[in-house]
């Protein structure tokens, strides 16, 4: 049972209070986490461990970073992994070191820190890691089944938008960048994140976003909870761009 739907961006400037490039994408992510009370958060990061052609469910028993450990979720990752394995979906489980305790450790990639720093009673998590290989229609019925879980917990799809706005960014630039975000923002206020697939392949690989296959995922979850965008909030930063959104239910 789904508590929240946030789309949040995870460029390191959202931690500047002082940029006010990014004034209205971390009034979305400071109200996304004043509105978590404890319940296990579901990441869905384009960062942490990607496996080709799978989508990965982090299972060791903790994802640190530093000092900073949060607990996974094994009950609702068995859950999401039973369900998707009776569809036959590319989904695996990922641990290292031992099969449980201390030594039971991944590191906490930067998609899924940044946006968890705002969400301060955060303890349990479950991490999730869409490779770029996997089909469509996969993305999008992986994500109508997190709509199904019946445990309760809150999503944040960890997502930043195209690379490739500026000519001195480390992608270069390109023309599909503007076109790319331009499809993005509309589908994401018009709720209508499913056309997403049939989005032109080139586009995605010229605009460079690590957003597409997260926003699959969540066009999953959509079609199965009567959610929609209640806040969106866009902006360019260098040579890419963010987007947030909250999801309100009616």
């Amino acid at each position: 049972m789904i508590k929240q739907i946030c789309l949040l961006p995870h460029g390191d400037e959202v931690l500047k209070p002082d940029d006010l490039d990014v004034k209205e994408i971390r009034k979305i992510m400071i109200e996304c986490g004043n509105r978590h009370h404890g319940e296990t958060l579901i990441v869905v990061s384009p960062h942490t461990i990607r496996v080709p052609d799978h989508i990965s469910l982090l299972y060791a028993e903790r994802i640190c970073k530093n000092s900073k450990c949060y607990n996974t979720d094994r009950s609702l990752a068995d859950e999401l992994y039973n369900a998707s394995k009776s569809y036959k979906l590319p989904v695996i489980k990922v641990n290292y070191g031992t099969d449980s305790g201390e030594l039971s450790s991944l590191p906490l990639d930067w998609g899924s820190e940044i946006p968890l720093s705002f969400f301060l009673k955060a303890d349990k998590v479950l991490i999730i890691g869409p490779g770029r290989e996997v089909k469509r229609p996969e993305l999008f019925k992986f994500g109508s089944l997190i709509g199904k879980l019946k445990n309760e917990f809150s999503i944040i799809i960890s997502a930043d938008q195209a690379h490739t706005h500026s000519y001195n960014g480390p992608y270069g630039f390109s023309f599909f960048a503007k076109m790319y975000d331009k499809i993005v923002k509309k589908l994401v206020e018009e709720n209508d994140l499913k056309n997403l697939m049939y989005l032109d392949k080139e586009i995605i690989e010229r605009a460079k976003p690590d957003s597409f296959w997260q926003l699959l995922i969540l066009a999953g979850i959509i079609s199965v909870v009567n959610a929609k965008p209640e806040k969106v909030a866009y902006t360019i930063k260098n040579y890419y761009s963010m987007l947030a959104a909250s999801y309100s239910y009616s």
